[in-house]
């Protein structure tokens, strides 16, 4: 049950944080557009375009566009800035789970099982006082002894090795330019709100 516990606030830190940043990209794309200060048919961003966007329906369909790009940038970067942190926030458990395992190899602590329904879950316990299995064949072992758990912690260690070197594989190139877009769009927002 303190392994319940454990899921469910990570799970609500991180619907906290994906919403906190949705909440802010929205602010800032209402900042972008509405709050610029601006002349009469001026854009949100300056922008010189073939034909003249200063009135009619060229205006609207130039504000269109750069709304829509706007959109579209805001949603890409809080994408990425909510898929990032949720696995660094889903790896966390994980490891503090691991480390709750590498604490708990003796044969003193009782092994845990999986329960496939979680009933009266009202008062959890918040310790873990176990070792925890990672996956179902590690439940049940009736040869158990330090040697295996501490295999399996090593197992498990170089597991979630594997898995922060394959996010950074995929996401370590994309995060400077990643850093870059949201610098220049707070940076660029504060420039045009202070014109």
């Amino acid at each position: 049950r303190g392994v319940l516990v454990l899921i469910k606030s990570t799970t609500l830190l991180s619907q906290i944080q994906v919403y906190t940043f949705s909440v802010l990209g929205g602010v800032l794309l209402l900042a972008l557009l509405t709050l610029v200060p601006r002349e009469n048919g001026s854009l949100p961003i300056r922008a010189k375009y073939p034909f003249n966007t200063t009135a009619g329906i060229k205006h609207t369909a130039a504000f269109a566009i750069q709304g829509t790009a706007l959109a579209t940038a805001i949603v890409a970067i809080v994408f990425m800035d909510a898929l990032v942190l949720c696995f660094c926030l889903f790896i966390i458990p994980q490891l503090q789970l691991l480390d709750l395992n590498y604490q708990h190899c003796q044969l003193n602590w009782p092994r845990a099982t999986f329960c496939s329904s979680i009933k009266d879950v009202k008062n959890p316990e918040r310790s873990i006082n176990c070792f925890i299995p990672f996956d179902p064949a590690e439940a049940y072992d009736p040869n158990d002894s330090f040697e295996k758990r501490f295999k399996i912690c090593i197992k498990h260690h170089y597991r979630l090795g594997k898995i922060v070197d394959d996010i950074n594989l995929v996401f370590g190139s994309s995060m400077f330019y990643q850093l870059f877009a949201s610098s220049s769009m707070i940076c660029l927002t504060g420039f045009q709100v202070a014109l």
